[in-house]
Protein backbone atom coordinates (compact mmCIF):
# COMPACT_ATOMS: atom_id res chain seq x y z
CA UNK A 1 0.00 0.00 0.00
CA UNK A 2 1.35 3.54 -1.12
CA UNK A 3 2.89 5.68 1.98
CA UNK A 4 0.06 8.29 1.38
CA UNK A 5 -2.83 6.12 2.13
CA UNK A 6 -1.71 6.12 6.13
CA UNK A 7 -2.24 9.04 8.27
CA UNK A 8 1.23 8.60 10.65
CA UNK A 9 0.65 8.96 14.39
CA UNK A 10 3.97 8.00 15.29
CA UNK A 11 7.35 6.42 13.54
CA UNK A 12 10.45 4.59 14.88
CA UNK A 13 12.89 3.78 12.54
CA UNK A 14 14.56 0.27 11.80
CA UNK A 15 17.20 1.66 9.49
CA UNK A 16 17.99 4.51 7.31
CA UNK A 17 15.86 2.78 4.63
CA UNK A 18 12.42 1.03 6.86
CA UNK A 19 10.45 2.29 9.78
CA UNK A 20 7.88 0.81 11.64
CA UNK A 21 5.16 3.33 11.64
CA UNK A 22 1.71 3.55 14.17
CA UNK A 23 -0.88 5.14 11.72
CA UNK A 24 -4.69 5.35 10.60
CA UNK A 25 -5.37 3.71 7.00
CA UNK A 26 -8.45 4.97 5.14
CA UNK A 27 -11.50 3.26 7.42
CA UNK A 28 -9.38 1.67 9.89
CA UNK A 29 -8.78 1.41 13.48
CA UNK A 30 -4.57 3.01 14.21
CA UNK A 31 -2.63 -0.44 13.48
CA UNK A 32 0.94 -0.92 13.88
CA UNK A 33 3.17 -1.29 10.14
CA UNK A 34 6.34 -1.34 8.74
CA UNK A 35 7.20 0.40 6.16
CA UNK A 36 9.63 0.36 3.28
CA UNK A 37 10.39 3.99 2.31
CA UNK A 38 11.87 3.26 -0.97
CA UNK A 39 8.82 1.69 -2.29
CA UNK A 40 6.38 2.76 0.22
CA UNK A 41 4.92 -0.44 0.72
CA UNK A 42 3.08 -1.02 4.11
CA UNK A 43 3.11 -4.34 5.92
CA UNK A 44 0.94 -4.65 8.48
CA UNK A 45 2.34 -6.06 12.08
CA UNK A 46 -1.05 -5.47 13.86
CA UNK A 47 -3.69 -7.38 12.47
CA UNK A 48 -7.19 -7.56 14.44
CA UNK A 49 -10.15 -5.64 14.97
CA UNK A 50 -8.76 -3.16 18.01
CA UNK A 51 -6.67 -0.42 18.07
CA UNK A 52 -2.85 -0.25 18.21
CA UNK A 53 -1.40 3.33 19.30
CA UNK A 54 1.84 4.65 19.90
CA UNK A 55 5.45 2.41 18.63
CA UNK A 56 8.99 2.83 20.03
CA UNK A 57 11.88 0.60 19.71
CA UNK A 58 15.03 -0.30 21.71
CA UNK A 59 18.46 1.00 21.40
CA UNK A 60 19.16 -1.59 19.62
CA UNK A 61 15.76 -2.01 17.03
CA UNK A 62 15.61 -5.44 18.15
CA UNK A 63 12.05 -5.14 20.32
CA UNK A 64 9.29 -2.84 19.59
CA UNK A 65 6.51 -1.71 22.03
CA UNK A 66 2.79 -0.36 21.46
CA UNK A 67 -0.33 0.11 23.37
CA UNK A 68 -3.10 -2.07 22.71
CA UNK A 69 -6.64 -0.33 22.88
CA UNK A 70 -9.32 -2.40 24.29
CA UNK A 71 -12.59 -0.23 23.84
CA UNK A 72 -15.81 -2.86 24.02
CA UNK A 73 -19.16 -1.65 24.20
CA UNK A 74 -23.01 -2.97 23.99
CA UNK A 75 -26.37 -2.08 22.94
CA UNK A 76 -29.13 -2.22 25.75
CA UNK A 77 -33.01 -1.38 24.61
CA UNK A 78 -35.87 -0.52 27.75
CA UNK A 79 -38.69 1.76 27.91
CA UNK A 80 -38.57 5.66 26.59
CA UNK A 81 -38.25 6.54 30.70
CA UNK A 82 -35.30 4.07 30.84
CA UNK A 83 -36.25 2.59 34.18
CA UNK A 84 -36.40 -1.45 32.60
CA UNK A 85 -33.00 -1.61 30.44
CA UNK A 86 -31.71 -4.89 29.34
CA UNK A 87 -28.31 -5.69 27.14
CA UNK A 88 -29.83 -6.84 24.00
CA UNK A 89 -26.49 -6.79 21.90
CA UNK A 90 -23.49 -8.73 24.32
CA UNK A 91 -20.13 -6.41 25.11
CA UNK A 92 -17.65 -6.76 22.58
CA UNK A 93 -14.19 -5.49 20.72
CA UNK A 94 -15.86 -5.40 17.63
CA UNK A 95 -17.64 -2.35 19.21
CA UNK A 96 -21.80 -2.49 18.33
CA UNK A 97 -22.94 1.22 18.22
CA UNK A 98 -24.91 3.52 16.29
CA UNK A 99 -27.94 1.61 16.68
CA UNK A 100 -31.72 2.25 15.25
CA UNK A 101 -34.52 0.81 15.48
CA UNK A 102 -37.34 -0.69 12.74
CA UNK A 103 -41.02 -0.22 13.77
CA UNK A 104 -41.73 -4.03 13.85
CA UNK A 105 -39.06 -3.75 17.17
CA UNK A 106 -35.41 -4.96 15.28
CA UNK A 107 -32.47 -3.75 15.67
CA UNK A 108 -29.76 -2.28 12.84
CA UNK A 109 -26.49 -1.30 14.65
CA UNK A 110 -22.89 -0.71 12.94
CA UNK A 111 -20.00 -3.29 14.21
CA UNK A 112 -16.40 -3.12 13.35
CA UNK A 113 -15.55 -6.05 10.66
CA UNK A 114 -12.42 -6.12 9.12
CA UNK A 115 -13.47 -3.66 6.41
CA UNK A 116 -13.66 -1.04 8.68
CA UNK A 117 -17.58 -1.26 9.93
CA UNK A 118 -20.73 -3.05 8.74
CA UNK A 119 -24.18 -2.82 9.47
CA UNK A 120 -26.31 -5.62 11.42
CA UNK A 121 -29.64 -6.30 11.20
CA UNK A 122 -31.73 -8.85 14.24
CA UNK A 123 -35.64 -9.52 13.22
CA UNK A 124 -37.23 -9.47 16.92
CA UNK A 125 -36.40 -12.39 18.61
CA UNK A 126 -34.20 -13.52 16.84
CA UNK A 127 -30.48 -13.79 18.53
CA UNK A 128 -28.14 -13.76 15.86
CA UNK A 129 -27.74 -10.91 13.24
CA UNK A 130 -27.36 -10.73 9.85
CA UNK A 131 -23.92 -8.41 8.03
CA UNK A 132 -26.41 -6.12 5.74
CA UNK A 133 -23.79 -4.13 4.37
CA UNK A 134 -19.75 -4.01 4.70
CA UNK A 135 -17.77 -1.14 5.13
CA UNK A 136 -20.68 1.08 5.97
CA UNK A 137 -21.91 2.83 8.99
CA UNK A 138 -24.46 4.72 10.99
CA UNK A 139 -27.71 2.87 9.74
CA UNK A 140 -30.92 4.38 9.86
CA UNK A 141 -34.51 2.84 9.91
CA UNK A 142 -37.16 4.63 7.69
CA UNK A 143 -40.42 4.99 9.36
CA UNK A 144 -43.65 5.88 7.56
CA UNK A 145 -46.93 7.24 9.08
CA UNK A 146 -49.41 4.64 8.82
Amino acid sequence: MPLEKISLLEAAWLDESRALVNGTMLGKLPAVARVDLATGVLTPVTQDLTEFRGVSLTADRQAAVTTHVDTRSAIWAGDAAGASMAETVAESPARPGSVSLDRTGGLAYSEVTANCSGIYARRPGERAPALIVDNASAPRAAHRAS
